[in-house]
């Protein structure tokens, strides 16, 4: 620029002009820098509001005014002449086009030109039936899309108040969807729903803690007294007691009543902290079982006067159900008087002679209703009928979970929470500062208040986790997985997220700092020391609210059904409030910096300036410019260095606890040793031994006591116990997924110990008690390496009941799965696939089956 001024137009340059063009250049320069990073900010900004748009476009639940269809309050639970369907959604652009079954065989190549537009998640694994058999059924709606939608049709049912309802039948006829009508998942088409409600706005009187939130929100009804208890349980990442309370004041009586009633005593017993046990993520820590009577205990503490409860006898083992059954849910103490209970079961033996009340559902309609003497007396009902209602070929989808369906719970976050009503317990696990930092007495205090024994070793409290990849090696040790949800992993893994972000973030912006001097360093270091800790709790209270909208999003349904939105939305507000507090600190300590800085670098350009002028004499016009150019831009420069400062050496305590995750002890090889490499027909069998097997989640606390048995070739042998007693453990060490501490499992002649776990895991095969389902295609789930022919595949749907016949095979297999399905239809699929590899070995989980 001085060039061009010079040569170019011929112009003398001095230094009033120079000094002057040098300042207005310096504010040009610090404008033109901040435009790009404006532009992605806007560009950023853009996004996130078109991604909350179309959030907020998606369908909602159906308006409790409409599925009444009155404005009354009513105290009858059933259905009018109802016909009802799973939330249609929005079409959308995003549609995908599925070829017909025949993909991969060519005597169906004719077929693959029959496309079918479909959403992407509507058609799901719950729309198995209806789209693998593509039955035309008056039960099922076709949506403009052209693939069926399940529904309920001609619903007429009252269930009778202060008692005992059983509703039962096949697999997949719509009995949990008959639940799920109840509170309000399914929409009404036609007739009335029958719930007890109540004017919502009176609810703040009983609630005068969320009566903020209650007469903001509250609007026309609200649905009263209803306990649900899903068929998949929805628990807090919290302790037991957490968990049973829901947000009901503690009433020690009437917990340790509903303790016992639920059969949780003895597990509590053998928990070192009794019920103040975290039990992780999704409840890690607990069995099946387990899982499902901590979501029954919390049903039956609330004050609700019906409980909804859908197939919680599954998960138990008979003697269970039978406490459960006599002790709970046909109690006659003060605990369960007058309260009306309807059980979705397939215990229909057990459960019928002490029920007033039955519905009997198949293909999707009520076929049987009634009391068990009228129906007896009318010749419509034998023990037959109800002993083989598990048999039955026909299995129409449970429940169509589609993305409306979807939206309405949310979706999307990893799953991954941390909760607690305790805000300061809520950082314990998250503020995970590098070894020798931390505050041990405070820990010590935290553990004590939350259950665990003090003395136990700290990492547990620090939260060791490590990020789910594959490195170099291409394997994670599954103790850090372990270690990782025993420690409430998703806080942690939010607050190690946290961390990677701000090292990648810095590595490019790092800068040389230089010695200050002065009253810089005094500022800088007393801004040091306060920055530091304010960052890490604004990344400590960020982890619970990410954390929160995890957990709501999972457990809407069950959320809505209890009438506690009002609840989490103030739980939601508070720790939206704690992030925006230690937020606004963060800034606010930012702008204090800059303030003293400001005044700090005016008093220094006035002295410099008072400095010039007073000696003129010796002083020229080109060095004053020079001093005076160079002084205004001393503000700038040193703002720089203190904030750069701080950010390296948080930045440094990321990368020191990165480095602290990465030195965890890691799984073992995926690959064998050359050595030790298996045949490539292993196994040739299937003969297993366990021989005095000892698995211990917890060094020195065994799970499996020296547990010794044979299985021969084609042998099928049913492990049984009490729920809790270790059968899922048992299956878990047959694929090293928990390595044994002691003795050995031989397959085959081989001892599992000494192969790679790819070798393994490739040639068995397990049905988990809790079956999981990737986001995909049904072909995907059932042949994810594209290994089997079509036929095969229809082979073994019909096996397990998921189609009725070959011949309607409008639809496909490349249907997406829904993320959210579950109930029976996934574990058929899980059997589906095991039938598509005849040579694995199958080791069946779960009560369920």
């Amino acid at each position: 620029m001085f060039t061009s001024y010079v040569v170019v137009f011929g112009n003398t340059l001095n230094a009033e002009v120079a000094f002057t063009s040098i300042a207005v250049f310096e504010i040009v320069r610090t404008a033109l820098r901040r435009i790009p990073v404006n532009i992605n900010k806007g560009i950023g900004g853009y996004v996130a509001l078109k991604r909350i748009d179309s959030f907020l476009r998606q369908p909602q639940v159906q308006d409790l005014e409409e599925r009444t269809s009155a404005q009354v309050f009513s105290d009858e639970l059933g259905f009018d002449c109802a016909d009802l369907e799973w939330n249609s959604p929005e079409t959308t652009k995003d549609t995908v086009k599925i070829d017909s079954i025949a993909t991969k065989s060519t005597d169906s190549a004719a077929d693959s030109n029959q496309t079918t537009e479909i959403t992407p998640l509507l058609a799901g694994i719950s729309q198995i039936q209806t789209t693998l058999s593509a039955r035309s059924s008056a039960t099922n709606i076709t949506d403009q899309e052209g693939v069926a939608r399940f529904s309920l049709k001609d619903v007429d049912v009252r269930f009778p108040r202060g008692d005992l309802s059983i509703v039962a039948g096949p697999t997949g006829s719509g009995k949990s969807s008959l639940l799920s009508a109840l509170v309000g998942e399914m929409t009404l088409v036609r007739g009335r729903v029958l719930l007890p409600t109540i004017d919502s706005s009176t609810l703040a009187d009983d609630n005068e803690k969320y009566r903020d939130i209650i007469e903001l929100s509250s609007e026309g009804l609200a649905i009263r007294d209803i306990a649900y208890i899903a068929q998949e349980s929805w628990l807090r990442n919290s302790t037991i007691r957490e968990n049973i309370l829901f947000g009901e004041p503690y009433d020690q009586e009437r917990y340790e009543e509903v303790l016992r009633v639920c059969a949780l005593k003895p597990d509590l017993r053998i928990l070192v902290a009794g019920d103040m046990t975290e039990i992780g993520e999704r409840g890690v820590t607990l069995s099946g079982g387990q899982k499902q009577r901590v979501a029954l205990a919390r049903a039956v503490y609330s004050s609700r006067r019906i409980l909804l409860t859908d197939d919680c006898l599954s998960a138990v083992d008979a003697h269970t159900a039978r406490h459960i059954l006599m002790e709970c849910l046909l109690s006659k103490t003060k605990l369960m008087q007058g309260r009306t209970r309807v059980l979705v079961t397939h215990h229909v033996a057990m459960c019928l002679p002490y029920a007033q009340y039955m519905v009997m559902m198949h293909e999707d309609q009520i076929t049987l209703k009634g009391t068990p003497a009228e129906l007896k007396n009318k010749s419509t009902l034998s023990l037959a009928l109800l002993e083989s209602q598990g048999d039955k070929d026909d299995s129409n989808a449970d429940k169509q979970r589609n993305e409306a369906s979807s939206a309405s719970k949310g979706k999307g976050i990893s799953s991954n929470i941390e909760q607690d009503s305790d805000d300061s317990t809520t950082n314990a696990v998250n503020d995970t500062k590098p070894e020798g930092e931390y505050n041990k007495e405070h820990l010590r205090k935290l553990a004590e208040k939350r259950g665990i024994d003090p003395n136990s070793d700290l990492s547990v409290l620090q939260g060791i986790l490590i990020k789910d990849e594959e490195r170099e090696e291409g394997y994670v040790k599954l103790e850090v997985w372990k270690t990782f949800m025993l420690a409430c992993g998703s806080k942690v893994f939010w607050g190690y997220l946290v961390s990677i972000i701000l090292v990648n973030e810095a590595i490019t912006a790092l800068r040389t700092a230089i010695l200050t001097i002065g009253i810089f360093l005094v500022v800088t270091f007393y801004y040091l020391s306060t920055s530091r800790e304010l960052k890490r709790l604004e990344s400590n209270s960020m982890s619970p609210l990410l954390s929160l909208f995890g957990e709501l999003i999972q457990g809407a349904t069950t959320i809505r059904a209890f009438g506690a939105k009002h609840y989490y939305i103030k739980e939601a507000i508070n720790r939206i409030s704690a992030h925006n507090r230690t937020f606004y600190t963060v800034w606010a300590a930012n702008r204090w910096l800059n303030i003293r800085v400001d005044a700090v670098s005016a008093m220094i350009s006035a002295t410099t300036a008072a400095f010039v002028l007073f000696n003129l004499d010796w002083v020229d016009a080109g060095m004053a410019g020079f001093i005076l150019s160079y002084t205004m831009a001393f503000t700038d420069n040193m703002v720089g260095v203190v904030r750069d400062h701080s950010t390296n050496e948080m930045n440094m305590n990321s990368i020191e606890r990165i480095m602290q995750y990465l030195k965890v002890e890691q799984e073992a090889a995926l690959e064998s040793d050359p050595g030790n490499n298996p045949s490539a027909l292993w196994p040739r069998k299937g003969d297993v031994q366990i021989e005095d097997l000892v698995v211990e989640y917890v060094p020195g606390v065994p799970v499996l006591h020296d547990v010794s048995l044979s299985a021969k070739h084609g042998e099928k042998v049913g492990v049984v116990g009490r729920t809790g007693a270790g059968k899922s453990t048992m299956s878990l060490a047959l694929l090293r997924f928990i390595e044994a501490s002691k003795g050995r499992i031989v397959l085959d002649g081989v001892d599992i110990s000494k192969i790679g776990l790819e070798d393994l895991r490739r040639n068995v095969t397990i049905i988990p008690q809790d079956p999981v389902l990737f986001n995909g295609t049904i072909r995907f789930n059932l042949d994810p390496f594209d290994e089997h022919p079509d036929e095969l595949l229809w082979d073994a749907l019909k096996r397990t009941h998921l189609v009725r016949e070959r011949g309607s095979q409008t639809a496909s297999t490349a249907a997406g799965v829904a993320e959210d399905a579950n109930d029976g239809a996934p574990m058929l699929e899980h059997m589906a696939g095991i039938f598509t590899s005849p040579d694995a070995e199958i080791k069946e989980n779960g009560q369920s089956l």
